[in-house]
């Protein structure tokens, strides 16, 4: 079973109690494709009728709950098998053999599920029952757990980030319009930086990276790129300072004399 569908018994199973008293597979088109790449279509009719399609060939059989093994008996006429019910929702459908470890049938309900991909489903309901935002940075998508607020893009300390299925590197990692300079330390953010665009001599574009976008003023600890240089060391002047920068980090900063109207 796709590695995926692991994950929504983890993150989504509770929901299945639930959906089976609403009885939401009743009278719904459940369809997989089989171990021989075939659609098998199954219709739990309200009369306890059971429709078995495949490739246009129909079986009609009979299917029983028992509540009490919160199991399917399915009466197939040529033999009788008991399904243990996983998880159910409007659109998917999962059962498993009882007594068989890892023997799973993942059904799609083709009203709701029409191209019966139910990996790229199952993927995003994951990300909404968690609250789970995908983030553009330069190396690719990134998944960050609460990482919306009000309609907008919200990084901040603690949240959890995944890059695809694997979680990232630590290191420092920049989002994909260089907006945000992002730390991640053991799958988690531990800082964020915002970017902020200053006016330098020589018309030079400068660009400082903060913890703390409320604040105006630059100090040390701050990251400073100059022309797009990542790397930038030595000194460069911004408003009334100079600051000392080394590998793209500010180490020092002194402040300069302001020039009076009369030395002009």
């Amino acid at each position: 079973m796709n590695p995926i569908f692991h994950r929504v018994l983890d993150v989504l199973g509770h929901k299945v109690d639930k959906a089976l008293k609403k009885a939401q597979f009743v009278d719904k088109p459940w369809s997989m494709i089989d171990g021989d790449l075939e659609l098998q279509k199954l219709i739990f009719k309200a009369n306890k009728d059971l429709l078995i399609s495949k490739n246009g060939s129909v079986v009609m059989g009979k299917w029983e709950y028992l509540p009490e093994a919160r199991s399917l008996l399915i009466d197939r006429k040529e033999d009788k098998i008991l399904l243990n019910t996983v998880y159910l929702d409007t659109g998917a459908f999962i059962l498993k053999r009882d007594g068989l470890e890892g023997d799973y049938l993942v059904f799609a309900n083709q009203n709701v599920v029409s191209d019966l991909d139910l990996i790229t489903y199952f993927d995003d309901k994951i990300k909404d029952h968690l609250n789970i935002t995908d983030v553009q940075f330069e190396i690719g998508t990134f998944q960050v757990q609460n990482g919306r607020t009000n309609g907008y893009v919200n990084l901040e300390r603690g949240q959890n980030i995944t890059h695809g299925s694997s979680i990232p590197e630590d290191g420092l990692y920049y989002t994909g319009n260089a907006t945000w300079l992002v730390e991640v330390l053991s799958g988690k953010i531990e800082t964020v930086r915002y970017g902020m665009k200053y006016p330098s001599e020589n018309n030079e574009y400068v660009v400082v990276y903060t913890k703390d976008k409320q604040r105006m003023d630059i100090v040390i600890g701050d990251v400073m790129h100059v022309n797009n240089n990542r790397s930038f060391s030595g000194e460069k002047r911004v408003r009334n300072n100079m600051y000392s920068v080394k590998d793209g980090e500010i180490i020092s900063l002194r402040t300069l004399k302001k020039k009076k109207w009369y030395d002009l």
